[in-house]
């Protein structure tokens, strides 16, 4: 059994009518959208990987600023110590633990 035309489709002579239909759509706004969509969704994750690295930079410094204190703390002490007891003077700070210091805290 072949298809029938509906009678919208069928000529009025009682002929079956053929052909194509055709149509066209613009998608030139959609795709401009869908490239400045992904432009901007890479741009958004350079940015997070930017602020994952300072985050990370900075408490890489916090822990090391905190680790040299302690240090500093301890090298400071330990001159005390050796001035009071009469071992050194603060002109005679030529260990390279006493010149850090001196740095840290010159």
């Amino acid at each position: 059994m072949t298809p029938q035309p509906s009678a919208s489709q069928q000529p009025a002579d009682g002929q079956i009518a053929t052909g194509a239909q055709t149509c066209l759509f613009d998608n030139t706004e959609q795709n401009r959208a869908e490239a400045e969509r992904k432009l901007l969704t890479e741009r958004l994750s350079q940015l997070q990987r930017l602020e994952a690295m300072g985050t990370l930079a900075g408490g890489i410094a916090h822990d090391f600023n905190n680790i040299l204190s302690i240090i500093s703390g301890n090298v400071e002490l330990a001159m005390h110590q050796r001035y009071r007891d009469g071992e050194a003077s603060s002109s005679d700070a030529t260990d390279p633990a006493d010149l850090a210091v001196l740095r840290v805290h010159g």
